[in-house]
């Protein structure tokens, strides 16, 4: 695997708002959410901030790509290490529960309310959806042995819906999520 290419300075700073308004989201919710705030935090003026991101939404939207990713590089990295099937898609069933119970929960519940009202987080949300069903169907193929269908597509949607039930819930009642891992397992393994 090669190396990381070192970022520029742009990139560092983009990075550190990102971090800082994360935060901020977390911690003072959509409502309070202000690039203001957020540049008195990193210390600068609020101009810095609108030339990374113009605008509020635009923050936002990037925040959602972020965790998005993030998200997405744990998965990958857990298909690229276990090469048992079905502990594969436990692991990435556990490490999403565990990001959509805490913080992430308010990211992706935000980015599912603003969907509603506006089509570039109704876009977003397609599209983050979209490959969430293409890896977990990816795994339940290989759970299966065999090839994508319209049925292994409608397992890895059950299998997100009932993963989003517990970020509706904020809920991290361990029996509750290894219910939910069974629950993603029995789906997985026997379908629909």
């Amino acid at each position: 695997m090669p190396a990381p290419k070192p970022q520029t300075k742009g990139e560092k700073r983009r990075a550190e708002v990102l971090k800082v308004a994360r935060t901020h989201l977390i911690e003072k919710g959509y409502d309070a959410f202000s690039m203001r705030e957020v540049a008195a935090d990193l210390g600068t003026k609020i101009g810095h901030i609108q030339y990374y991101f113009p605008s509020r939404t635009d923050l936002f939207e990037a925040l959602v790509r972020e965790e998005f990713e993030t998200n997405l590089e744990s998965v990958e990295n857990i298909k690229r290490v276990e090469k048992h099937p079905e502990i594969a898609l436990e692991q990435v069933a556990e490490t999403l529960l565990k990001e959509w119970t805490t913080d992430g929960a308010q990211i992706y519940a935000l980015m599912s309310f603003l969907a509603m009202h506006d089509s570039t987080f109704e876009s977003l949300k397609l599209k983050v959806y979209e490959q969430f069903h293409e890896i977990i169907e990816e795994l339940i193929c290989d759970v299966r042995g065999c090839e994508a269908s319209p049925d292994t597509l409608t397992s890895a949607r059950l299998i997100t819906s009932v993963m989003d039930g517990a970020v509706l819930q904020q809920n991290p009642d361990k029996r509750l999520q290894n219910a939910i891992i069974a629950n993603v397992l029995n789906i997985a393994v026997r379908g629909n």
